[in-house]
């Protein structure tokens, strides 16, 4: 649920939007020449080493507490809201807060899955070495193993103060989403309004069978969930009207257009004036306040896209968000399969034939299915597993022909959970007798 961060962005803006065309042409400044890059975000969880609790934000072994560590030790410039450190800048990326203090590396754009994983390596060797002198560890699961999701306390900060009492009115679960949900999320650019619509279809059709295979959340309060990932189940009750499948890009590669006056109509959250946060009117939405005497801005807008949840996002690049956050291979993992499916062409294709002939019921029950049974789910006909399988291989082929070598070979443990319809979250629950052993042996990150 990464944010804008700071605002404003750029010099242009602060200039008010008046005409659907400003904000159709602010997407399309996100098309790229040369060589297309991919970014990984992902976030993860703090506890006590000692007791394995959750930790919170404040005290001398808190949040904020690592990011003023990491800050002094290397180097990270800190961002600030109402005088607490929040966040984190350097050479590119940023480390975040999510609403239950789960702490987010949002790294750079790559030209490679070696040069991802470098950064990745770099990231963890740094927070570990602050959390470890504070006591602090970190593990990879979609959702909270351990800890009441109801009890977990809010980062102090603005946006966040708004975005809770609006999302714990449109669904049961959006609190939980704030507090004990955890992703791995890719970045891909795109060069063209085609190439953007194409890439955006076949990544909203193939999102489920990418639940499946990157399942890992099968526990709530150390209890079996009922399902392989209970995060994107708890995404299905949070807002509808900004969040999962969309069923105009399932039909037809969408444009730019099609995507912002879809997303001019989902009520907004909040309304920022520099550092003010304020709740709108019930219902509020982005069209209804380009007729206001006062209109918003571009900065606006962009803090609208930030706040739409769909298992595809749209910004001036494409966000692909239905993978439950894992083990320290799903991290680098992620962004070599989505690199190498929606940056070569045939391997794209390969991709979309798996699921092309599926209504938009087919999709909801698919994704159904993939957070409830995983790799050995069967839905619309299709064996999750035996897809996943394809996908992967199509993944490889895409990889190899893109030169990026080292993409493929870190794909071989994904090709192996595919094959044996084993997931992360089957890992969870077979050791779910041991607590120390679930969250310190097989999640451990750093």
């Amino acid at each position: 649920m990464t944010q804008v961060l700071p605002n404003p962005l750029d010099d242009a803006a602060s200039q008010p939007v008046t005409s659907v065309d400003v904000l159709v042409d602010r997407l399309a400044r996100g098309c790229k020449q040369g060589v297309l890059k991919v970014g990984v975000e992902h976030e993860k969880f703090g506890v006590d080493a000692r007791t394995l609790e959750p930790i919170g934000f404040d005290g001398p072994n808190g949040i904020e507490a690592l990011l003023k560590g990491l800050a002094s030790r290397f180097g990270y410039a800190p961002v600030m809201d109402r005088d607490r450190v929040v966040a984190l800048m350097k050479d590119g990326a940023a480390i975040t807060l999510e609403p239950g203090g789960q702490l987010e590396l949002s790294g750079a754009p790559m030209t490679s899955i070696s040069a991802v994983n470098a950064e990745l390596e770099r990231h963890f060797s740094d927070v570990a070495s602050v959390a470890g002198a504070l006591g602090i560890a970190f593990y990879g699961a979609g959702f909270r193993l351990y800890g009441n999701p109801d009890a977990m306390t809010l980062v102090p900060k603005a946006r966040y103060d708004v975005m809770a009492p609006y999302l714990k009115r449109t669904g049961m679960l959006g609190l939980h989403m704030m507090h004990s949900t955890c992703t791995v999320q890719a970045n891909l650019d795109f060069t063209s309004e085609a190439d953007m619509g194409e890439k955006f279809q076949t990544a909203m059709a193939i999102s489920s069978l990418v639940t499946a295979l990157f399942a890992a959340s099968p526990m709530v309060q150390g209890a079996d969930a009922g399902r392989q990932s209970h995060r994107m189940h708890v995404w299905t009750d949070v807002d509808r009207t900004r969040c999962g499948l969309l069923e105009f890009a399932l039909r037809a590669p969408p444009t730019f257009a099609d995507y912002v006056n879809w997303s001019l109509d989902v009520p907004l959250i909040f309304r920022r004036r520099g550092a003010v946060y304020s709740a709108p009117p019930s219902g509020h939405t982005f069209r209804r306040w380009m007729a206001e005497v006062t209109p918003p801005t571009l900065a606006d807008f962009d803090d609208l896209l930030s706040t739409l949840f769909p298992d595809v996002r749209l910004k001036t690049y494409l966000e692909v968000r239905s993978a439950d956050c894992g083990p320290r291979s799903h991290l680098v993992a992620l962004p070599a399969l989505w690199k190498g499916l929606l940056y070569d062409v045939t391997a794209r294709r390969r991709a979309f034939s798996l699921v092309e002939t599926l209504t938009f019921r087919d999709h909801l029950a698919l994704r159904e299915t993939a957070c409830r049974d995983g790799l050995r789910g069967v839905a619309g006909g299709l064996h999750l597993g035996q897809a996943c399988t394809e996908l992967v291989l199509a993944a490889q082929d895409g990889l190899r022909t893109l030169g990026d070598q080292e993409g493929a070979v870190v794909l071989e443990p994904l090709l192996e959970r595919a094959r044996t319809r084993r997931t992360f979250a089957d890992e969870l629950l077979a050791a779910a007798g041991d607590p120390a052993d679930v969250m310190l042996r097989l999640a451990r990150l750093c």
